[in-house]
């Protein structure tokens, strides 16, 4: 289920889409579990974004998104967006979930302002790694029984940010 988000100053996005769209292409995007726990986390944020402090947020993320310039600043921000979810609540589920949110509403912001249109191919393969990265490591291990890979992750640092794909 599809849930664009406006914000006050009138920019509409949609995280969740924004992550699957850095998941086509991939054996991801047909992945029906991964699918459900993303189309769950987007009803969840969606939720948030109606509140009076989801609209705070979703300010704040614009302004946050509006200072990308480089891969630096990508990474930074999702750094900021890591930490963020980690101070809401102790229980990795809600902090994963907050988090998966705050990055998917990152990549549609930097959509909105043109960003990978000015840095081009280069930032979209940063984000598509992150993307891959979060999936991989947190979603994909809950379909064959990992039940514990979301507290690892979000127990796991912000240091993922900066990893290379081998």
């Amino acid at each position: 289920m599809s849930h664009p988000m406006t914000t006050k100053s009138g920019i509409t996005i949609n995280p969740i889409e924004s992550i699957q769209d850095l998941l086509s292409g991939t054996s991801f995007q047909e992945d029906r579990v991964a699918q459900g726990h993303l189309t769950s986390l987007g009803e969840a944020f969606h939720e948030i974004g109606k509140t009076a402090e989801g609209q705070v947020m979703l300010v704040a993320m614009e302004g946050l998104a509006g200072q990308i310039r480089s891969e630096s600043s990508f990474n930074d921000a999702v750094k900021v967006c890591f930490r963020l979810a980690k101070k809401i609540t102790d229980n990795p589920w809600v902090q994963f979930g907050m988090f998966i949110g705050l990055f998917g509403l990152l990549v549609a912001l930097i959509g909105q302002f043109g960003t990978m249109a000015v840095f081009g191919a280069g930032l979209t393969q940063v984000m598509k790694r992150v993307g891959m990265f979060i999936v991989t490591s947190a979603l994909m291990p809950i379909s064959h029984g990992v039940k514990q890979s979301v507290g690892m992750f979000m127990g796991g640092g912000e240091n993922f940010v900066e990893q290379k794909q081998k």
